[in-house]
């Protein structure tokens, strides 16, 4: 038996329904897409072109779906972003995302804690009793 559970108060349900998730970053003079965190987190780069295409400026913060290619991390650090860009969000919006929120939206989407790791990670009693050290001294 398999169980998810997941707090809908802590998922990001963007209007683009539930398996979509979105992010919000900020675009700098160089093109670089960072997250509001200090120092920031680069997670892209627009091209001058597009930029331009599109009327995007420094300071502009931008809405990306992450794509299938989702999110790849390695030795736990963001080695790549598949995203797609939607549009400037609205000017009432102060800041863009933190890289703490991107990748945990990321993570209940993927790999949701189950109940079942829960169990496993608690152990048998035995097993418990065997792992504990007795300090003398």
């Amino acid at each position: 038996m398999s169980i998810n559970f997941v707090n809908e108060v802590f998922v990001d349900l963007e209007d683009l329904g539930l398996h979509t998730q979105t992010v919000v970053l900020e675009l700098q003079d160089n093109g670089q897409l960072v997250t509001s965190d200090d120092p920031p987190v680069v997670l892209g780069c627009l091209n001058a072109t597009f930029i331009q295409e599109t009327g995007l400026q420094s300071g502009n913060l931008v809405r990306f779906a992450v794509n299938d290619g989702g999110l790849t991390f390695v030795d736990g650090k963001l080695e790549k972003a598949d995203l797609h860009y939607i549009g400037k969000v609205h000017r009432a919006r102060a800041f863009a995302d933190s890289y703490s929120k991107i990748v945990f939206q990321y993570m209940v989407r993927h790999s949701p804690l189950r109940i079942e790791h829960l169990f496993a990670s608690i152990g048998s009693p035995s097993e418990q009793e065997s792992n504990e050290v007795e300090m003398v001294g």
